[in-house]
């Protein structure tokens, strides 16, 4: 799991050890691999934006205080859950994923959620958790928000997509400067890199994150 690795990105750290500190509870499950995800784990409900606005403002980088848990509660209106995220690196093909599952009769908006799910490369992570609003245009039940609510969207079962990483990475060149300002924020990877090499460190550091907390991984 990454946490951003900048000091632009000491916020997001600051929600995900504050988040880990909480994760270690009585429900016999290691949360703290959910923490910077949308996988629903019925154990592990995400923290509260109120309590991480709280944290963030309050607490420092080396140092966190424990705070409550918040139990995820069916009858929130925000709360989603969907069956389905099939998520990679950027460029990993999720386009191409959610037309091959349409032909199927599974229905995935791509970038968005609609139908069963997503197939998106962002939604690996949880934006509320980073602090920054995901770098696509924003369709489905929450058009008009901009960090969307820590419980919702959430998946139930992530599918890992890899591609051969020389094609990956070529992929990932084309990518603009929203999404390379979003992995800054997300993951620390320095958008002034020579684009090959920005690929490589996206391409690594985004898989070995799904790798961690992904029900299924295939090529």
């Amino acid at each position: 799991m990454f946490a951003g690795k900048s000091d632009e990105s000491v916020a997001c750290a600051v929600r995900v050890d504050l988040a880990r500190s909480r994760s270690l509870g009585h429900t016999g499950v290691d949360c703290s691999k959910y923490i910077n995800t949308r996988k629903y784990v019925e154990q592990c409900p995400p923290p509260a934006r109120k309590e991480l606005k709280s944290a963030v403002k309050t607490l420092t980088a080396t140092r966190f205080d424990t705070v409550g848990r918040r139990a995820l509660r069916a009858s929130d209106g925000d709360d989603i859950i969907y069956p389905l995220l099939v998520t990679g690196a950027g460029g990993a093909g999720t386009n191409l994923a959610s037309s091959a599952l349409k032909q199927l009769g599974v229905v995935l908006g791509h970038e968005y959620t609609l139908g069963e799910g997503s197939s998106s490369w962002p939604y690996a992570v949880s934006d509320s958790v980073v602090g920054v609003k995901y770098p696509f245009p924003r369709k489905g039940p929450h058009v008009s928000l901009n960090v969307l609510p820590e419980s919702s969207p959430r998946f139930r079962t992530v599918i890992h997509q890899v591609r051969c990483p020389s094609k990956n990475i070529a992929a990932l060149t084309t990518h603009n400067n929203a999404s390379r300002s979003f992995l800054w924020h997300a993951a620390g990877i320095d958008p002034t890199l020579p684009a090959c090499v920005w690929g490589a460190h996206v391409w690594l550091r985004w898989n070995e994150h799904i790798e961690t907390y992904a029900d299924h991984r295939y090529r």
